[in-house]
């Protein structure tokens, strides 16, 4: 049995290769030549030496001070863990930490007997094959937090006989079984908070579980539901307060469209629900004006099998293809278990094509793509931010998602859409939007014009328009204190410098969106000296708009 997975795909960014000049060499960025040195590297010592730290470290064992490597591999990106064989032998610690790993297979670390202490925090794992971490014996201390870990049994920590630290905050743990921790005999603290966890029955083995070992629940594990002992410490409950007889509570349940909506006759309308797994007979099912939905291709209703994710969630998919006006009324997601049913409505109003409405609109800007539904004229439409296989799952402990709103007006014409609540795609973009909303004075102007630089060493590989306005709002900030400082100066015309190996796609479009080559222009004629190709560079972007 595995460790369940969740249904979202996360794919590594792609990064570009080089070529020497002249020679055809393929110089490979750093991280790439790392991952490639991890998977076929022959000397563990190579891998010590191409990204990945080795240092000494001090062990004591049987009394006796043995020395073995501290393994240092965080924030390098990995996709998967690095070749146990391509290690030292004597790794004591290893730390793999602000990676992008999602699942431990079986024998993983097969190998490295020494190991004492794994750190494997903010990853991305939710897959842990039994036996994952077969030949650790001497292991210590393993940190698991902040993943994307839901399903946890005991056969996953199969031969850490000797762990005594175990960390597990952070993840999507609703409830453990016992059993989990039953190869664990030398355990002596563990911690499991998370924001689903939920102290009800399925947790009553907890004070005895204390009392008939040494082991200890950290303070900092908090109850998240039910809400009577919310932030209450698990490690002070009694077994009488672990109870399942209260009214049903689910840590979540979500329905989208979360409110009413106005569609169309030969509209395609997608429903979503989603829902804490409370047991293994939990199930989610559909209702239309209290009446049970089944699937019927011959009337375009399309429901999708019930899906687990992380044996803490349970969605469900509803699609009706070419909606009717017979489709008015109430939708229900029902959320059936083994202690209750509870259910989420929406109401829906499918009107005829007479009515006036915008027509369906595709926009791309800097915030991410969007599209707007055929809406009903006076509407203001809603779209989630980040548009998501599974839309109704959220991935961040519950909470709500961030929405774009677009006003179809009474004549049946889409306004301007305002996108202001999220966040940019282009990751420079959002760091450059923070400094526009820093104050810059006398005594932090340099130190800000040094960051903001750092930024612009990369305008070759902006691919967002914005980016190059907020550098041109910045600079002209930044104006206001260059005749006291002479180095602010010599940072701002580097910083100009570097705006002109933006591609000129971007420069025209910065142009003609915001005018941001007229903004450069402006500071450039209030600065005497600034070297020629800039201000080429910069009057040719006026022409070509």
């Amino acid at each position: 049995m595995t460790g369940g997975g969740g249904a979202a795909e996360v794919r590594p960014r792609r990064r570009g290769t080089m070529v020497a000049p002249g020679v055809g060499i393929l110089l490979m960025p750093a991280r790439l030549v790392l991952m490639l040195l991890l998977l076929s590297a022959s000397e563990p010592s190579q891998i010590c030496n191409s990204g990945c730290s080795c240092k000494d470290e001090k062990i004591k064992a049987h009394s006796v001070q043995n020395e073995g490597k501290k393994v240092n591999c965080s924030k390098e990106e990995l996709l998967e863990l690095p070749d146990a064989s391509l290690l030292p032998s004597n790794t004591v610690s290893l730390i793999l930490s602000n990676n992008k790993i999602q699942t431990l297979k079986n024998g993983s670390f097969i190998g490295l007997a020494a190991l004492e202490r794994l750190d494997l925090k903010h990853n991305l794992i939710s897959t842990i094959m039994p036996g994952a971490f077969q030949g650790l014996s001497e292991l210590r201390r393993l940190d698991l937090s902040n993943n994307r870990i839901g399903c946890l049994t005991g056969n996953m920590f199969q031969g850490l006989t000797n762990l005594a630290k175990l960390n597990l905050s952070g993840n999507i743990i609703s409830t453990l079984d016992s059993e989990v921790f039953e190869e664990l005999p030398s355990l002596k603290r563990v911690n499991f908070n998370s924001d689903y966890l939920t102290c009800d029955c399925g947790l009553r083995w907890v004070p005895s579980f204390l009392q008939s070992r040494s082991a200890q629940i950290g303070s900092e594990t908090l109850c998240a539901y039910p809400s009577i002992l919310r932030r209450e410490p698990l490690n002070r409950l009694t077994e009488s307060q672990l109870s399942c007889d209260g009214p049903l509570e689910l840590h979540t349940l979500i329905l989208l469209p979360s409110q009413g909506q106005v569609v169309f006759k030969g509209d395609q309308l997608p429903f979503h629900c989603t829902a804490a797994l409370v047991d293994n007979v939990t199930a989610l099912h559909w209702r239309h004006n209290g009446q049970v939905v089944t699937s019927n291709p011959e009337k375009g209703v399309q429901l999708g099998n019930n899906v687990v994710h992380d044996c803490t969630l349970i969605t469900s998919e509803l699609i009706l293809f070419n909606v009717h006006v017979e489709a008015s009324g109430e939708w229900e997601c029902v959320v059936s278990t083994g202690r209750g049913n509870t259910s989420h409505q929406v109401e829906i109003v499918v009107l005829e094509n007479s009515a006036p409405f915008c027509p369906e609109d595709k926009v791309v800007n800097s915030r991410g793509e969007f599209r707007w539904p055929r809406t009903m004229a006076g509407i203001t439409s809603h779209q989630y931010c980040l548009q998501l296989r599974y839309p109704s799952l959220s991935v961040e402990g519950g909470s709500e998602q961030k929405k774009a709103s677009r006003y179809c007006d009474r004549s049946g014409k889409w306004q301007e859409g305002d996108y202001s609540n999220c966040l940019y795609t282009s990751g420079i973009t959002r760091v450059l939007h923070t400094f526009i909303l820093r104050p810059i004075n006398a005594s932090n102007a340099v130190t800000v014009a040094r960051q903001v630089r750092t930024y612009t060493l990369e305008a070759e590989s902006f691919t967002d328009s914005v980016s190059m306005l907020y550098v041109a709002e910045i600079m002209d900030k930044l104006m206001e204190h260059v005749t006291q400082q002479r180095e602010l100066s010599k940072v701002m015309v580097e910083m100009g410098s570097n705006l002109m190996q933006v591609n000129d796609q971007i420069l025209t479009v910065a142009q003609k969106e915001k005018r941001a080559c007229s903004s450069l222009s402006i500071l450039w004629r209030r600065w005497p000296g600034l070297s020629y190709i800039v201000m080429l560079k910069t009057s040719l972007c006026l022409q070509g708009t």
